[in-house]
């Protein structure tokens, strides 16, 4: 396995933990009888540091759960006035940015938001950073954001009157 390969094996098993961490709180399981992890994931490295702290003290529960469990749709049907960029990653490991999108444009557009600008990156994930993958840590060398990006911020802010428009600097 390379390095490379061993690290993305890293990445999911972690990943996985911290899926099944934050399951567990949306749907009330106590931690005591949560499956234990495989104990290959007991050394790693990246696994440990998800499992660091688990289970949370009782205090953090309510609030992981209302994060785990929080449905934007209510808030976004009275945004109806506030001019909207969105800018997506298509590789997103994070976001279904296809579902995310459509339900964000869907819901402005319910509320009566007719600025709504919504950009797809399709080779980048949720930092915006180009990637094979779409996995955070995993970028495609040279690491570098996105073509554009943020240049389509300061276009967009621009033309709304928020910030005077300038040209990126010389490289």
């Amino acid at each position: 396995m390379t390095c490379l390969s061993a690290r993305r094996a890293s990445m999911f098993a972690g990943g996985i933990l911290l899926a099944l961490a934050l399951t567990m709180f949306a749907h009330d399981v106590r931690a005591e009888d949560a499956p234990k992890p495989p104990s290959a994931a007991q050394s790693d490295p990246v696994a440990n540091s998800v499992m660091q702290g688990f289970p949370p003290p009782a205090d953090k529960i309510a609030g992981l759960r209302r994060f785990v469990t929080f449905d934007p749709k209510e808030t976004l049907l009275k945004v109806s006035s506030t001019p909207t960029l969105a800018l997506y990653g298509a590789l997103d490991r994070n976001v279904d940015a296809a579902d995310s999108a459509t339900h964000l444009r869907e819901y402005l557009r319910r509320a009566g938001n007719r600025d709504v600008t919504i950009k797809t990156y399709p080779d980048a994930g949720h930092q915006l950073v180009v990637s094979k993958s779409g996995y955070n840590g995993d970028p495609t060398p040279p690491e570098r954001f996105v073509a554009q990006y943020p240049q389509i911020m300061i276009t967009w802010l621009a033309a709304r009157g928020f910030t005077p428009a300038r040209a990126p600097p010389a490289r």
